[in-house]
């Protein structure tokens, strides 16, 4: 893809033939099958897949606290709610019905702790200590597009640039203050370089601060 053996961006990336390499630690790959395989491309599930994905990208400058009253909010919700895949009995991810309360929201069970509360975890909002560093969890976030920040691959030239593996000729605009996550886009730019366990490890020290107990089913919670 794009420049194999070259200079360009993807000259780094590995190649085909690394899905062939072999971990000698843990089980085989072939071994599980605990996951099972992806939707097909015509399927109903990628279909809505696809939808909720480009709602959420026209939707990513809209601040949480604006879905109870955002017009195009209400029309990802009722495009959400009449796509076959979510109404089917096949559905367990997509909250259903779809509201403005739960939309974008995925769920391992109906009605799970993801549906739960406001759309922004104390998780991510409560400041805590980590060891003498105190965590504000005020984070730098991309600027929105009517504050001079971009959207890429909008263009059918970006997007085949794109996937021809060529570095994007624009650089991401950030805010110079740090902010509460607020809105789509301030989560995006978390996940964009945020440590692999960063947010499960500021979870735990949030309840550490309160003193939440543990896990009664800990068989380590009297050593």
């Amino acid at each position: 893809m794009g420049t194999p053996g070259g200079t360009g961006f993807t000259s780094t990336l590995n190649g085909p033939q690394g899905c062939l390499a072999f971990d000698l630690e843990g089980l085989d790959s072939r071994a599980t099958n605990g996951i099972p395989p992806a939707p097909s491309v015509n399927s109903a599930q990628s279909a809505a897949e696809a939808v909720e994905h480009y709602w959420g990208a026209l939707l990513r400058d809209v601040q949480f606290v604006d879905y109870p009253t955002n017009p195009p909010v209400a029309l990802a919700v009722a495009d959400m709610i009449n796509l076959s895949f979510v109404r089917s009995s096949s559905n367990q991810e997509v909250p259903f019905p779809v509201t403005r309360q739960n939309l974008f929201r995925g769920q391992l069970a109906a009605g799970d702790g993801n549906v739960q509360g406001p759309y922004v975890s104390q998780f991510l909002l409560q400041p805590n200590v980590f060891r003498c560093a105190t965590l504000t969890q005020q984070y730098q976030r991309f600027l929105s597009l009517s504050e001079g920040g971009a959207d890429y691959m909008t263009s059918l030239s970006e997007y085949m640039s794109m996937q021809d593996g060529n570095v994007p000729k624009r650089q991401l605009a950030s805010d110079s203050s740090f902010r509460f996550t607020r809105m789509g886009r301030d989560l995006a730019a978390y996940t964009h370089v945020d440590v692999l366990h960063q947010a499960y490890f500021v979870a735990f020290l949030v309840l550490a601060a309160i003193g939440a107990p543990l896990n009664p089913g800990n068989p380590y919670i009297g050593s």
